[in-house]
């Protein structure tokens, strides 16, 4: 028996050719920015799948890309421009006089007055029949000696005595304490001589 083709059913064929004609289009063509990490399975890209030269350093973790030699070294640069003149330092100690000045000494009176000298500063003592003097100089004397001897200002052959010099204090750095005797030994005042050789 020969069988007619209905309306009914050709409609229903045609509803499954568009169909199907959808489908395929959708599997071949897809919309532009329409795959994303949600598309994508994890390990599906490969290295065959991605295109040489197209991936940046800023693609990779830190540590991934080896480092690359060091370059050569570059050109020196020009000098800079001269800065700014310093402030004046402060000023320096005195230095000592040059050869021509004597070395310093001083001769004192018994009095305690300095009758002469050089470099020295001033002249103390301490008291009438003392015996004692402190003469100062305008410099460290630590490494100075000492020579002392009894003597007046002016000539006077009948002076005598004894002389002993020493630092006044373990402290003192410029000053000489001078203690003069009779020849006895007992404290006496005495005119004297003194100087140093440093």
């Amino acid at each position: 028996m020969r069988r007619h083709l209905t309306p009914s059913m050709a409609l229903s064929l045609v509803a499954l050719f568009v169909s199907l004609s959808a489908g395929a289009y959708a599997a071949v063509k897809l919309p532009s920015n329409s795959v994303g990490p949600a598309q994508i399975r994890s390990g599906a890209v490969r290295s065959s799948e991605v295109r040489d030269h197209s991936l940046k350093a800023a693609d990779f973790g830190l540590g991934q890309l080896p480092a690359g030699t060091a370059g050569a070294t570059g050109a020196t640069g020009a000098t800079g421009a001269q800065g700014p003149k310093g402030e004046t330092g402060a000023t320096g100690p005195i230095g000592h006089d040059g050869a021509d000045q004597p070395n310093p000494f001083a001769v004192v009176a018994a009095n305690g007055t300095l009758d002469r000298g050089s470099h020295v500063t001033s002249v103390s003592h301490s008291g009438a029949g003392s015996g004692i003097y402190v003469v100062n100089f305008d410099r460290n004397i630590n490494a100075c000696a000492f020579i002392g001897v009894v003597g007046a200002a002016a000539a006077d052959g009948s002076l005598s005595g004894e002389i002993s010099t020493e630092k006044p204090t373990p402290s003192s750095t410029n000053g000489v304490e001078v203690k003069t005797r009779n020849s006895a030994g007992a404290s006496m005042d005495l005119s004297f001589h003194i100087a140093l050789a440093c």
